[in-house]
């Protein structure tokens, strides 16, 4: 029955499949239990979440042993419900069986990360010491790039920059042909976003992982580009203004409006030494 299943699952008829696998469960105690999680994978691709959650309870609570993955998978389902508790109340029954799988403490730790119920630090203290465990469990040179990118999304909301850029840096070095390179961009674009020292070099991250097809990021573009221009802004009003209440005090004629507007020779050539005072008075950053 197994190879009939999945030669329906393959060839797209997975009502069909669904069906039989349902008919076969409910007629029969004893059957096997690659038809449960054949019926999992079928409920999620058909979008069946009521019939996918009460198959995943029934099999947590009997003795079908399901792997790791199945935890994994089930906590990452209800995480995209914004049910935190509930993947995490899944992943520490996964643990209890399974209690060196890196997975399940990265799974941990992605729910602690995303978790807004609680104070933000408390949250991204949690997830990165789960974190760490997740790599401790991970075999030498079977660690996953999702770990790296997690780990730069935490340890820039506690400002661990150095310590993120080093590992970013030195995944894209490794990992040259196993990286999505889009990817790897927009993480470096989080991390010089939030560190005081290197934020107006984040659009330009952002923008090239958008070339190559990025679109997650297209809303931390927009920010990063506008808190920029907001700065600069912001320098320019603050040097105009220092610039009119010197210039009141050294070339008050300047702004003797009335004879201006009757001179556009003299208008033309005082607002050409306005600029020209601003652009001597600029701050380094901005030559």
């Amino acid at each position: 029955m197994n190879n009939q299943v999945i030669t329906w699952i393959l060839d797209g008829k997975s009502l069909q499949a669904m069906t039989c696998l349902e008919n076969e469960i409910e007629e029969n105690e004893f059957a096997d239990s690659d038809h449960y999680f054949y019926l999992l994978g079928i409920y999620q691709n058909l979008g069946k979440d009521a019939k996918y959650e009460r198959l995943c309870q029934y099999i947590i609570d009997s003795d079908l042993f399901p792997q790791e993955h199945f935890y994994y998978e089930y906590s990452m389902y209800l995480l995209s419900k914004e049910d935190y508790d509930g993947a995490l109340n899944v992943l520490n029954i996964g643990l209890d069986n399974f209690p060196e799988e890196a997975d399940l403490f990265y799974g941990m730790a992605y729910v602690w990360y995303m978790m807004d119920d609680r104070p933000a630090r408390y949250n991204h203290l949690k997830a990165w010491t789960l974190l760490q465990s997740a790599f401790y469990y991970q075999y030498e040179g079977m660690i996953d790039c999702s770990y790296y990118f997690l780990k730069a999304k935490i340890g820039v909301q506690l400002e661990k920059f150095e310590e993120v850029l080093a590992d970013l840096e030195w995944i894209q070095q490794e990992y040259t042909d196993e990286i999505n390179n889009k990817v790897y961009l927009a993480a470096m674009g989080d991390v010089i976003r939030a560190d005081p020292e290197r934020y107006r070099g984040a659009p330009e991250y952002y923008q090239a992982a958008i070339e190559l097809g990025y679109q997650h990021c297209t809303d931390d573009f927009e920010a990063a580009t506008k808190d920029a221009i907001h700065e600069s802004l912001e320098w320019i009003r603050m040097t105009c203004t220092e610039a009119k209440a010197k210039l009141m005090h050294t070339n008050p004629e300047m702004f003797d409006y009335e004879a201006l507007t009757k001179d556009k020779a003299l208008l033309l050539d005082n607002f050409k030494a306005l600029n020209l005072f601003i652009l001597n008075h600029q701050d380094n950053r901005y030559r």
